[in-house]
């Protein structure tokens, strides 16, 4: 659908004013959100943005718990396994979890087999991949000066047309998105103490034995490997080309038919020649295309990036590019096609000619199948040059790991899936919280979360009901749009009525305004209701026990508790009811609120809320195995208890110990386990306290095999059990051999962050954006694409020719800046789904910013209709107003005060089904307006209903 308003959210913005003659420093680089992703998504409806999802599919892993393994000893990660394959979708891959860059890896040939002195075989993976993230801190405010001239939070914009254009395709059409300036090139240093450094690591990955098994099997079904998931990863290093799959959709041209022309016919002659018989009508000469092969499909060959077509590469060809090539690298995703490998390029239309150019003509790469044969394999690889990869991106496949436990006397197979995850910085973490818990103070205030300190004192007893309502009163809210498990209402009575039965009734105010149970807002009463003069919350009843542990609460789960759970006072104060845990493992209830109450406050993720960082490095291995044997007392029969209590003392009165004892040890024997750990992931309190532990420990990826070898002792009879797996942690091992990646720690006691603990606190849908932003665009893309279709030119669309959404004049503008392609008709008929959503990340969804909805669904609803009409926004403004009190201006600016409006409806189901109805009248209304436009009617309020009940 065109929109061809003049002005509004979508006029570009004015140039910035002529910069003043003296010199100025460079700008600094520009602020970005880092974008955030679990490392897999969950197999059921469970809220994929909430850490509890994890930790309780954690809490089914056989082993590998964080920070605790099963044989006691420190373990910096977490694992996955088929347990947890029950609850999350591993089949489809290993997610990054934030975006950055591969720079390592390894890549297993086949899995190595583990062999045993009593002739057991266990294969296990060492195959793994790094990923260095950079987690900058967000700039300070502007001083007031100049905030003050940015003031109002939303671009101003001027209105929206009265009567936005219509077409028969949702397209970014006509009129350009509303977007920020364009960002400065990002600084290849980045300003010291504002960016950290970060690893992700995934061991345990896949063979290219099973990579390669896979790929078989999918051709003999005719199915491409990449959609079983088991495309080969690009970041290995090897021999590279490509192959013309399911991706690639061109075909020939077909020649338009060809009749001969007749030669005139005089029919008065042929009557008289006939003895004035009826002459029959002669054959219609053939069509000379009638016997054309069928087209063949696959990718367009141009004689210059995106330039003339000039040949068909079928499917299932296979080719290597150039890469030198210059006019390639100047537009980006064409390649220059250096040799064929197999497959013969058609001519660009039916029955042609091929060109004999095509064999060295260029291809849109990003429409083949990548294709690699890895070298070297079994061998750590250090990138020359970073891969980039966006959070969510599938980077790798679960492996396998068999323990002597699962090793069998027969030939050893495959069977015990796992993954090994885990996050790491180096010795600069501890002063990069510090600064950021100190920037947090200078930005706006933030509410992610609700944060409540231990000894917070949560409000349990109401205050005594001091007011009596009569029956026959009316209870309306003072404010038409309140919920909650209080409302404060106006008691009226109805006047007498005159003019008969069929007359209104006249209320009038009976009274002072009176706090009441929500339920009975907007009713009248039957009988005497009690209620009260004053707010029934004060923190004057806070009277239970002080906290024993830090809570840190999703705001995003407070607001959908319901209206049983949430209220707000007279001042504006939003009051939660929350559960909390208590050391003797009981749960308390009772309420606390968002502004001064004692030790209870909302923030941010840069406030790091409940993390504790715990330095572990100074305790052994040997060590805290000895404790181990000690609390499980499997001690031998020639073991004495008390070569064991030293260790168990040390360790047990060391910080971590310490921490967890506070947070999980509810029969306070001191016996922390792995066993206790396991099951303390599924209560809320207690996984929260586990997944904010930052611990400083020695990494069992390197550091050498002289801790694991001090071991040795205590294994006795086992010993040569040990001495093989002490041989296969040595295989394992790789972190002296990445020691050149830079900012990769030297030493090998990193600081650890439990996954879900830091993916959770940044990948939440606050007023900094959605951590997950790149999986959420993809996956709406989808969507959108697929209403979009394909080219429509349609003589009533006032957006003229659009393809997959995009119209003319937006190609016009942004062809060239965006994609490096000239802005022709014959480019727009040729864009590619990834080239149409450069656009629309670029245009649409980043400077509109969709990641900020809290709803997804909302998000789809609103992202959808403002890439079909210009007024969008404006309405959606308009009822926010009219229903629900929001007070945000009505100028069809998508800014932070309208996302913020739409996020703070408590029913996001309603809001939901609002935007749908106005934007069914909104569409009908063009109708009204320009009966030209009633046959893409049906189409519109079709695509309304397919973001009703689309599934995200």
């Amino acid at each position: 659908m065109s929109q061809h308003h003049s002005s509004g959210p979508h006029t570009p913005p004015a140039k910035p004013a002529t910069s003043p003659s003296t010199p100025s420093a460079p700008a600094p680089e520009p602020y970005k959100p880092l974008a955030w992703a679990f490392p897999f998504t969950p197999a059921d409806k469970s809220d994929g943005g909430d850490p509890m999802t994890y930790m309780k599919a954690l809490a089914a892993a056989e082993d590998g718990f964080y920070p605790l393994g099963a044989n006691g000893m420190w373990h910096g990660g977490i694992h996955f396994d088929e347990n947890t394959a029950k609850h999350l979708k591993q089949d489809e891959g290993i997610r990054a979890i934030a975006d950055g860059e591969v720079v390592a890896y390894r890549l297993d040939s086949k899995y190595p087999e583990q062999d045993y002195q009593d002739r057991r075989h266990a294969l296990y993976s060492t195959g793994f991949v790094l990923v260095r993230h950079k987690l900058q801190l967000p700039p300070p405010p502007p001083p007031k000066s100049d905030a003050s001239k940015q003031a109002g939070g939303q671009p101003a914009a001027a209105p929206a047309s009265a009567a936005p254009a219509a077409a028969s395709k949702a397209s970014a059409a006509s009129a350009p998105a509303a977007s920020a300036p364009a960002a400065a090139p990002a600084s290849s240093q980045p300003r010291p103490g504002e960016t950290l450094t970060f690893f992700s690591l995934y061991m345990h990955l896949m063979d290219w034995n099973t990579y390669q098994s896979a790929a078989a099997q999918a051709k003999v079904a005719q199915v491409d490997a990449a959609k079983l998931n088991m495309a080969p990863m690009p970041y290995w290093e090897g021999e590279r080309f490509y192959r013309v799959g399911d991706k690639a959709n061109d075909s020939q041209d077909v020649p338009k038919p060809k009749t001969p022309a007749s030669p005139p016919r005089d029919l008065i002659g042929e009557f008289i020649q006939s003895d004035f018989k009826t002459v029959p009508e002669p054959d219609t000469p053939a069509d000379d295309t009638a016997n054309l092969p069928p087209p063949v499909k696959g990718i367009r060959i141009r004689e210059s990036p995106n330039g003339k077509i000039i040949g068909i590469l079928p499917k299932g060809s296979e080719l290597t590019v150039s890469e030198t090539d210059e006019a390639a690298k100047a537009k980006p995703g064409w390649a220059k096609i250096k040799t064929i490998k197999s497959g013969t390029p058609a001519a660009a239309v039916v029955g042609g000619t091929p060109s004999p150019h095509a064999p060295y003509g260029y291809v849109y790469a990003k429409e083949l199948d990548a294709v690699v044969n890895p070298q070297p394999l079994d061998s750590v690889v250090v990138l020359k040059q970073p891969y980039p990869v966006k959070a969510g991106e599938v980077i790798g496949q679960l492996g396998h790991y068999l323990r002597y436990t699962e090793a069998k006397l027969l030939p050893a197979k495959p069977t015990r899936p796992l993954l090994h995850l885990e996050v790491f910085a180096g010795p600069e973490l501890e002063a990069f919280i510090q600064k950021s818990r100190a920037r947090a103070k200078e930005l706006p205030a933030a509410k992610t979360f609700l944060e409540i300190s231990p000894g917070a004192r949560l409000v349990t007893e109401l205050a005594e009901p001091d007011q009596k309502l009569q029956p026959g009163v009316k209870l309306v809210p003072l404010d038409a749009n309140a919920k909650g498990k209080w409302v404060k209402v106006q008691p009226k009575t109805a006047a007498p009525v005159h003019g008969g039965r069929h007359a209104k009734p006249t209320y009038t105010d009976s009274g002072a305004p009176v706090w009441v149970d929500g339920s009975l807002a907007n009713t009248t009463t039957s009988a005497i209701v009690s209620g009260w003069k004053d707010f029934p919350l004060s923190f004057s009843n806070a009277k239970s026990p002080g906290a024993d542990f830090r809570d840190v609460f999703r705001r995003v789960d407070l607001d959908k508790a319901g209206a049983d759970s949430t209220v707000k006072d007279d001042k504006g104060r939003a009051w939660f009811l929350v559960t909390i845990g208590a050391k003797d493992g009981s749960a308390r209830q009772g309420w606390v609120c968002e502004q001064d109450h004692p030790l209870v406050r909302m923030c941010g993720p840069w406030d790091w809320p409940g993390f504790e960082l715990i330095d572990n490095s100074s305790i052994m291995p040997i060590d805290m195995l000895k404790r181990y044997i000690h609390v499980t007392e499997q001690y031998l029969a020639d073991e004495s208890k008390t070569e064991f209590e030293a260790s168990a003392a040390t360790v047990n009165a060391g910080p971590l110990i310490t921490n967890l004892e506070k947070a999980i040890d509810t029969d306070h024997d001191g016996k922390i386990t792995a066993l206790e750990l396991k099951h303390a992931q599924e209560t809320p309190w207690m996984a929260e306290a586990i997944s904010h532990l930052v611990v400083r420990c020695e990494s069992e990826w390197g550091g050498g095999l002289g801790k694991w070898e001090a071991l040795s002792p205590l294994m006795k009879k086992l010993l040569w059990l040990w001495k093989t797996e002490i041989e296969r942690i040595g295989k394992l091992q790789w972190w002296e051999q990445v020691a050149s990646v830079e900012g990769f720690p030297k030493q090998p006691s990193p600081w650890h962050f439990h996954p879900v603990g830091i993916v959770g606190n940044f990948a939440q849908k606050s007023e900094e954006g959605c951590g997950d932003c790149a999986a959420r665009f993809k996956k709406i893309s989808k969507i959108i694409l697929n209403h979009e279709g394909g080219i429509v030119d349609h003589k009533n669309d006032k957006g003229g020719l659009t393809n997959r959404g995009i119209a003319w004049p937006t190609w016009q503008k942004y062809a060239k800046e965006d994609l490096g392609v000239e802005p022709t008709i014959e480019n727009l008929k040729a864009l590619t789904e990834s080239q149409a959503e450069v656009i629309y990340l670029k245009r649409f969804w980043e400077p509109k910013g969709f990641c900020q909805f809290h709803d997804d669904r909302i998000a789809l609803m609103t992202y959808d209709w403002t890439i079909t009409s210009g007024g969008a926004v404006a309405q959606i403004q308009k009822m926010l107003n009219s229903k629900y009190g929001a007070g945000v201006g009505e100028d069809g600016g998508l800014g932070p005060n309208t996302i913020k409006a739409i996020n703070a409806v408590q029913d996001q189901d309603q809001l939901l089904q609002d935007i749908a109805e106005i934007r069914r009248k909104y569409y009908k209304m063009l109708v009204d307006n320009d009966s030209s436009q009633v046959v893409f009617l049906k189409g519109w309020l079709a695509r309304v209903d397919d973001c009703l009940q689309v599934k995200l």
